[in-house]
């Protein structure tokens, strides 16, 4: 005769069946089942938190790059390419957000993990270009052009710097703002 079961999983779920068996060799079989799928759904779980930092830095340095791209097309539409523009203004940009950005995680914010290598090493690694901005270097010094070169090498480094402290100083000026409640 056949009968229907019906049996509650770990997860909540109800699952019923019509068997011949009866409910213990339902229960018995649904408990293997569960047993399982729970082994199944730790193996996605272990595999998400194996691959959630790289699809992190892969997501955000597909961004990355795509703004990179995006900066740079306008900045050469505005300035040309008889000097580096771009990557100067790439390069400082990119070190003002990741001045604001690390500060505000390391002194406001915890940050999830993946968030951070999303911007941080993601977005902000392939936005910003100091192996361009080498390679731009060495062919204006090829080009003949050593006082570009210098100029370059050091507007790069210096406003870089500037702007990691600017964005850092706007970081602390915001935070201490939202802490009074202003």
């Amino acid at each position: 005769m056949w009968e229907k079961s019906t049996v509650r999983l770990r997860s909540g779920a109800y699952f019923s069946l019509r068997t011949r068996a009866g409910p213990a060799v339902l229960s018995e079989f649904v408990a293997m089942a569960d047993a399982h799928a729970g082994s199944g759904l730790n193996r996605m779980r272990s595999l998400g938190r194996t691959l959630t930092p790289y699809l992190a830095i892969s997501v955000g340095g597909a961004l990355g790059a795509n703004a990179r791209y995006l900066v740079a097309s306008w900045a050469t539409t505005q300035w040309g390419t008889q000097f580096p523009v771009a990557t100067l203004l790439i390069n400082v940009s990119g070190s003002f957000v990741l001045g604001v950005y690390l500060t505000l995680v390391t002194e406001r914010f915890t940050g999830h993990p993946a968030v951070r290598l999303l911007v941080a090493t993601g977005f902000l690694g392939a936005y910003t270009t100091f192996s361009t901005f080498s390679v731009e270097t060495l062919r204006l010094i090829e080009n003949g052009d050593a006082a570009a070169a210098i100029g370059y090498m050091v507007s790069s480094v210096v406003l870089s710097i500037i702007a990691v402290a600017i964005g850092m100083i706007l970081a602390r000026t915001l935070m201490s703002r939202t802490s009074r409640g202003l």
